[in-house]
């Protein structure tokens, strides 16, 4: 579990004192959409998850070389404790500007900041974010 704010990380496999990626999910919170041809939620909420990203240059030799969060990577635990069995990128293609998307991958020694927009069917839950097919950090929607 992590809190809003809260580092979190993936070790280098080499020097576990050391990370590859370094991230911080700034903030959690409902929006709109503002681009002209957005569409509606499928899900019935858009939710948008502020991350800031920075890897290391010894990434190329980790984890296929690059760090992805986008909507693929999540799940969204409802608050009965229930995973929701559907696709949480929903309508979100386009809802946003480019600029302000968290981009889809981030290589060794990049820093980014951005918005990973995920349609979910409610506004209260837990998010939990995925890498590499393990279930790895999780933080309750404030």
């Amino acid at each position: 579990m992590k809190d809003i704010g809260e580092a979190a990380g993936i070790f280098n496999s080499k020097d576990r004192s050391t990370n590859v990626i370094d991230f911080t999910v700034s903030s959690i919170a409902p929006t709109q959409c503002t681009e002209e041809y957005a569409q509606p939620p499928v899900n019935g909420h858009y939710l948008a998850v502020q991350l800031d990203v920075e890897t290391q240059p010894e990434l190329k030799d980790e984890l296929g070389g690059s760090f992805y969060a986008d909507a693929g990577a999540w799940k969204f635990i409802q608050t009965d404790g229930t995973t929701f069995n559907g696709m949480l990128f929903g309508n979100s293609y386009g809802c946003l500007p480019e600029t302000a998307i968290l981009p889809q991958s981030i290589g060794p020694g990049e820093t980014a900041a951005g918005t990973v927009l995920l349609d979910v069917p409610a506004l209260e839950g837990t998010l939990v974010l995925s890498y590499l097919g393990e279930d790895a950090w999780e933080w309750v929607i404030p």
